[in-house]
Order: C-alpha cells, then structure tokens, then sequence
C-alpha cells in the first residue's frame, strides 16, 4: 500500500519523536554532569551577574529579536542561583527590571516611526487585541506587559497608538516587575528542584511539543479533507 504525502510526513513526526526522546535520555543521563555545569554558572553568576542579567534584558526585551534569544531562561537562571545562595534575589529583580526599560523605549520609538508597519511585515497577529486593551483610559492593559515578549510588541503599539510616554513607561516597568518578582520568586524556590530533574521536565515538554504538532498536523488535513 503506498502512503500518501499527510501519512508520510506524519510518520515521520512519529519517528522523530521516539528519537527525540530516545536521544534526550542518553544525553541527560549518562553524558552531563550537572554538578559541573552548577558549578560553572556560580563562578560566572557571582562574578559577572549584575552584567549578564543587564545584557540578557536587554536583548530580550528588543522586539522580534527577543524571541529568539534564551533571556528568560538566563533571567529564571539567575533567580534559580540566587535560591542556591550564589547572588541576591533583589538584585536579579532589580537588573532584569531595569535592563528592560531601554529596550521598550526603542520599540516605542519603532511604533512611532511607523511600528505597525514592521509588526505586519513579520506578520505579527493579535495586535488588535492588545490595541484594545492598550487603549483604555486605565492601566486594564497590564496584563500585556506580564512577559517580555508579549511587552516588547506592546511597546511598539503604545508608540503607534501615541500612548502618553509616562503611561507607557508605567504600564511596562509594573508589568515587568511583577513578571520579575513572580517567576523569580518561583525559581527561587523551586529552580533547583527543577534542574535537578532538568532531563525528565526537558522530555515531557519537548514530548508535549511535538504530540501538539502531530495533533495539529491531523486536525488540519482533517479539516482539509472535511472541506473537500
């Protein structure tokens, strides 16, 4: 019997995620020694944290690029560090908080230059709700500044809605304090927990990942097929 192209390549996401979770647990298991990668990062988190977390900010709060560069997690690292003793907590908060200020002025800055433009070019859905949100008269938009990704596209819209700059700043420094102050607290707790059983969470949320996509992958030709 000859498969079909959707059978193809749904087996194919079939195998790729036996390997996939084959793969993880040899590599988590038998070749990282976790001891030596904690110890690594205390050095580096006790000498050079105020700098790595500023930077880290920094890039994941600037639109569009922070979506590819790990910010979060280095940020939630640092937090799970400060739980292990190897910096303050405060100081996490306080230079992911700041670090974060001077990229959203730059999306502000993008939205007042035309900003809408660019979030259509990269093809960007959802602003008009967070247009709505961002365009009530009281701080009801918070919510849209709670992650950084999420604020640095607010950050833009503010800039094309011309948002009052003290609003803006408001509405994103609270957003980003909050974010910062929750999952840091989070991980301050329980990131170590977490990372020691790195290998079993990195499994079931790649596993979880990949069974989406293959779901999403049948609900689509389902749905394909449903219209023919």
């Amino acid at each position: 019997m000859r498969l079909t192209h959707a059978q193809k390549k749904l087996l194919f996401l079939g195998l790729y995620l036996v390997v996939i979770l084959i793969g993880l647990r040899l590599l988590f298991y038998y070749c990282i020694d976790f001891k030596t990668i904690i110890e690594f990062l205390s050095v580096n988190f006790r000498d050079f944290g105020a700098i790595i977390l500023l930077l880290s900010s920094l890039i994941e709060g600037l639109v569009v690029v922070g979506l590819y560069f790990p910010g979060s997690t280095i940020i939630l690292l640092g937090a799970t560090l400060a739980g292990a003793g190897v910096l303050p907590l405060w100081s996490v908060i306080l230079w992911t908080t700041l670090g974060l200020i001077i990229p959203y002025l730059i999306n502000y800055w993008l939205g007042l230059k035309g900003g809408e433009k660019f979030l259509e070019k990269i093809g960007f859905k959802g602003s008009e709700k967070l247009r709505t949100h961002i365009e009530k008269s009281n701080l009801s938009y918070l919510w849209v500044t709670f992650h950084p990704n999420i604020a640095a596209v607010a950050a833009v819209i503010m800039g094309v809605l011309k948002v009052d700059i003290k609003k803006a700043l408001i509405g994103l420094v609270l957003g980003q304090f909050f974010w910062s102050t929750f999952w840091g607290l989070c991980f301050y707790f329980f990131g170590m927990y977490i990372f020691n059983r790195i290998a079993l969470f990195a499994i079931v949320i790649i596993a979880l990942g990949l069974i989406w996509e293959i779901l999403r992958f049948i609900l689509h030709h389902h749905k394909l097929g449903a219209n023919d």
